[in-house]
């Protein structure tokens, strides 16, 4: 994956009261292999005027391009999600 040099911090709605602050690229990226973020979650950033879907930002489009393949060992570690 091919991310810019600065790392935006983002935000994370799952719904009013369920929210996620100050995220990084590497956040999402573990959320999105805990199947916490998909195309359909709304995020945000300074500089957007609203709430997007993560798969409709450009820097995000890379997390959702291929499947992110995990190896056995950190599903394991980490208790990850099939």
């Amino acid at each position: 994956m091919k991310f810019s040099n600065s790392l935006p911090i983002y935000h994370v709605a799952y719904s009013e009261d369920d929210q996620k602050n100050y995220l990084n690229i590497y956040d999402l990226l573990k959320l999105k292999i805990q199947n916490k973020l998909t195309k359909e979650t709304y995020v945000w950033k300074i500089g957007m005027s609203k709430w997007i879907k993560a798969g409709k930002v450009h820097d995000l489009k890379p997390l959702f391009a291929n499947p992110v393949n995990v190896p056995e060992e950190l599903e394991n570690k980490y208790n990850l999600p099939d």
